[in-house]
């Protein structure tokens, strides 16, 4: 399940592609009872506008407020609904990152929690810590996405 990304559909994958928070909210909870192990690497947002405009808004004031709400929490219901899969998110950190990467990773029942910073962002190598039961079980420096991805299948 794809938000609105330029690349194409991975060979022999089944992609399902949405637009809005609440299409891949409800797109990932029609899948996920049907898998054995699911990789989150990108958050939804926090927010989304309160209401939805459906073509240009016109200028109408040197002001505009725009009021929003929050998302719902996809990673926390997959963890609560987890069973016996398999759950693996990404946590994109800034201040007091291994923390609040450790927070999340046992708020939302996850498995293996990839602590990862805003650099990672269009970029073709990364670094990150992915952790399992508050302790790092794999340090990447200036590794390719790639590598990081095909080591997570891996231990999976």
């Amino acid at each position: 399940v794809t938000g609105p990304v330029a690349l194409p559909d991975p060979k022999g994958v089944r992609t399902v592609r949405v637009v809005s928070a609440d299409d891949m909210y409800r797109a990932v909870m029609k899948v996920y009872p049907r898998t054995d192990a699911a990789i989150m690497t990108a958050a939804v947002g926090d927010y989304r506008p309160a209401e939805r405009f459906g073509g240009k808004l016109k200028k109408k004031s040197e002001t505009l407020t725009l009021r929003l709400v929050r998302t719902r929490d996809m990673l926390k219901e997959m963890g609560r609904k987890k069973g016996r899969r398999i759950l693996v998110g990404f946590a994109l950190e800034v201040q007091d990152a291994v923390h609040q990467a450790l927070v999340k990773y046992k708020k939302k029942n996850l498995d293996y929690v990839v602590l990862n910073t805003p650099r990672t962002f269009a970029a073709d190598r990364m670094d990150c810590q992915v952790y399992r039961e508050g302790e790092v079980v794999k340090r990447f420096k200036g590794a390719t996405k790639e590598t990081v991805a095909r080591w997570i299948v891996g231990v999976l």
